[in-house]
């Protein structure tokens, strides 16, 4: 008696690795000269087929208007460790000297940061782009085609003048008046603090009698 049976049907499936853009950042201005400025931000997944080792990152900029020699210490993040530090002098960021393990079903954050001259004329406009990328599974086959799905291009800037604060005396500050010997916590003034173009941080102020009494043996504490 002849006769056949049949085998189980099996699937062969190929790895593939999906970049995703998660930074949440809106398109907007940034002072020149601002340092650690996140020019992207992505996730990279990994499906369920295999490991994937990514060991080229490149990006470059598009519809940039800035001299790129102004910007440097353009660092690749991996889970927010520095993992290589390149120049973009070229117009591009090549970081081909890194060594990514992303394992099946997992994921790994990247984030691309850098230093902004203060040589970048106002207006002037930054935008990065992933323009290329060298991937490979856990049995060294290239990652090409549909394989790979690149994220989108980072938030583009705009570059603003250098932040500066401004110190007003504030509209309600006392009027002038005779003081009484020892009264304490007398209010003297009131100010209003400004920042534009960029966030303050106040550590020091300082402030001085411009009256004709010598006040420094009578005014115990400020």
């Amino acid at each position: 008696m002849v006769g056949s049976a049949n085998g189980v049907a099996t699937t062969i499936g190929s790895a593939t690795l999906v970049m995703t853009r998660n930074d949440g950042i809106a398109n907007q201005s940034v002072t020149v000269g601002s340092t650690s400025q996140t020019l992207t931000k992505f996730s990279m997944r990994a499906n369920d087929v295999s490991d994937v080792t990514v060991s080229k990152l490149k990006f470059a900029l598009t519809g940039s208007t800035v001299n790129t020699s102004n910007i440097t210490n353009v660092k690749l993040l991996v889970d927010g460790s520095v993992v290589s530090t390149k120049n973009m002098s070229t117009g591009n960021a090549d970081f081909n000297d890194i060594n990514i393990n992303v394992a099946k079903n997992s994921d790994v954050e990247v984030e691309v940061v850098a230093d902004f001259s203060t040589a970048i004329a106002v207006n002037k406009t930054l935008k990065l782009t992933l323009s290329s990328i060298e991937a490979r599974d856990s049995n060294s086959i290239t990652l090409t085609g549909g394989s790979i799905t690149n994220p989108s291009d980072g938030v583009q800037y705009t570059f603003a003048a250098a932040g500066s604060a401004s110190l007003a005396l504030n509209s309600s500050t006392p009027s002038a008046s005779i003081l009484t010997p020892s009264v304490s916590e007398t209010e003297l003034s009131r100010f209003t603090l400004g920042a534009q173009n960029d966030s303050l941080k106040l550590t020091d102020l300082y402030v001085y009698n411009t009256g004709s009494a010598d006040l420094s043996s009578s005014i115990k504490s400020i």
